[in-house]
């Protein structure tokens, strides 16, 4: 999803995946790793777009939430 970020602006999104195996297995307190992709460009005050850049920048996910079988979403925070 395109986001419009001012330079040197914190940015929280949320992220949806592919996932391999049983939401069931997870538990509050475990962890699991994502590797989410990053792509950008940047904006000259002349309006000239320079990039694109990428980077791919792996969290280590942690569980706070309990997923049931008639809800998978669960809260989770990723640092």
């Amino acid at each position: 999803m395109p986001l419009v970020v001012p330079a040197a602006a914190t940015v929280k999104v949320p992220f949806s995946g592919a996932f391999t195996g049983s939401v069931m297995d997870l538990h509050w307190g475990d962890s699991f790793r994502v590797s989410p992709t990053v792509t950008w460009f940047s904006v000259t005050a002349s309006g000239a777009a320079q990039g694109p850049y990428t980077y791919a920048q792996p969290k280590t996910c942690t569980i706070s939430g309990t997923p049931l079988p008639s809800n998978v979403w669960m809260t989770t925070n990723c640092a």
